[in-house]
């Protein structure tokens, strides 16, 4: 909501006197549900899932940049992800928004770049976790197949041949949002 997003903005500034850096993340859960199976119930998910992606990240970014602009300085780092750029059956909610978190960070680098301000997205693939592994297992079991054939195949098409691990995305995203950027 814009009026949290504001208050988050202000209570930050009046705890530390200022923001160098802003992450946003927000995703609010791992549905799946492909377009031609979506029930009246699912669209209003579906439009939720894509409102905190999209909206999320456009009120975090509207209230804390002014901030930093008139600083004349700062990071904003949105974590997106490849499905930004290829999504999958069934993610059209999470392609969406993340697409539009990742479109607005282009936006906000154009705008926000004069004032000292830059703008970056981290957009990992898949993140090695419990999560995934226990995604790639429910896959094996329903295709029939061992687990280690689904973990093949996801990363056959990787450029390094492996899943990334949160601390590796984790430093993509401190140093996007140090100063040696």
């Amino acid at each position: 909501k814009p009026a949290d997003a504001r208050a988050l903005a202000l209570r930050a500034i009046a705890e530390f006197g200022r923001v160098d850096v802003l992450v946003t993340a927000a995703f609010p859960g791992p549905h799946r549900k492909n377009v031609l199976d979506v029930d009246e119930e699912y669209l209003e998910l579906w439009r939720r899932c894509v409102e905190i992606a999209a909206f999320g990240t456009l009120l975090a970014c509207r209230y804390v940049a002014p901030h930093m602009v008139a600083a004349g300085r700062g990071s904003i780092v949105n974590v997106t992800s490849m499905s930004s750029r290829v999504c999958y059956a069934g993610r059209s909610d999470y392609g969406a928004g993340k697409g539009a978190a990742h479109k607005l960070g282009h936006a906000l680098a154009d705008e926000l770049g004069p004032f000292g301000v830059r703008v970056n997205a981290v957009a990992p693939g898949f993140i090695w976790s419990d999560t995934l592994r226990d995604w790639m297992e429910k896959v094996a079991a329903q295709e029939g197949v061992a687990y280690e054939e689904v973990l093949a195949r996801n990363v056959r098409d990787m450029a390094l041949r492996r899943i990334a691990t949160e601390d590796e995305v984790a430093s993509a995203v401190i140093f996007l949002a140090s100063d040696r950027a």
